[in-house]
């Protein structure tokens, strides 16, 4: 999947300033390298220099500020060597020199996930591990709708307050699928002010944001000229079904489909 123009700019100005803040952490870093060793369930870290030989000198418990120093200087080492390859990667694909593949803040995320765990403790990461980032998106507050808020009448597994069946299990196949997600969370769209899609999503491993909307009387007439509505809403705002718009539908003789779910996750949200 190809990223437009606009999108691989915003990318680049991001791991730019990754690559300044590594790259300037990098030239205040004590001079040599860490190596960590376990012995007996105890961590004793070691600090290598060319005249102390490879297995380097002992680092005292009381000297912890050295040891973070040098475990960060090989984290930003790594960070700003992957954020130059993928710079020039956007530059080449740019020019038209060769394919580029699909990029997320994750990439990055990866590289503070991969470390030893000895190591996690002692670095600071430029980007947010998977887990962390889903955590505070999924806690960010916001104010739902309140409108016709009495009809709010069932209960998710994840124990929100829903308006329909098919929401309900909509929101509880999301949960055990273990999708971050918001109901009836608010977007400000251009010519049409907020509106409220049935579920705001997030797939962790990109950190993309979709919204599904679902559909669910179209054998209602004034429903369904409001369901045209704000389609053509979303599509006017760059919000199109099939890419960040995602759609389930149901009408009195055709019930809400779970397979069309089930590939709706898996398509865009895992």
């Amino acid at each position: 999947m190809l990223f437009m123009r606009e999108e691989l700019l915003n990318i680049k100005v991001k791991l730019k300033r990754i690559f300044e803040l590594a790259e300037a952490a990098g030239r205040k870093a004590p001079p040599g390298s860490l190596r960590i060793t376990k012995h007996r369930n105890k961590v004793q870290y070691y600090h290598v220099l060319p005249e102390t030989g490879g297995n380097g000198k002992y680092i005292r418990n009381a000297d912890i500020a050295m040891v973070s120093a040098l475990a960060q200087k090989s984290f930003d080492r790594k960070m700003r060597n992957d954020a130059k390859q993928i710079i020039d990667a956007i530059d080449s694909f740019l020019k038209g020199i060769e394919p580029f593949k699909e990029l997320s803040d994750n990439e990055f995320g990866e590289v503070y996930d991969c470390l030893p765990e000895q190591r996690k403790d002692l670095v600071q990461p430029y980007i947010l591990p998977e887990d962390e980032y889903a955590e505070q998106w999924q806690s960010a507050e916001y104010a739902g709708n309140e409108y016709l808020g009495e009809n709010r009448r069932l209960c998710t597994e994840r124990g929100e307050m829903v308006r329909s069946k098919s929401e309900k299990i909509i929101a509880d196949k999301l949960f055990m699928k273990n999708i971050p997600y918001h109901y009836e969370k608010p977007l400000e769209i251009r010519n049409h002010g907020v509106v409220y899609p049935d579920f705001t999503l997030l797939n962790r491993r990109t950190r993309r944001e979709y919204y599904l909307e679902h559909f669910g009387l179209l054998d209602d007439c004034e429903y369904m000229q409001k369901t045209l509505s704000k389609l053509e809403c979303y599509i006017t705002n760059g919000i199109f079904p099939g890419k960040q718009l995602l759609i389930t539908c149901e009408s009195g003789e055709h019930p809400l489909n779970m397979e069309i779910v089930e590939s709706l996750i898996s398509e865009y949200l895992l």
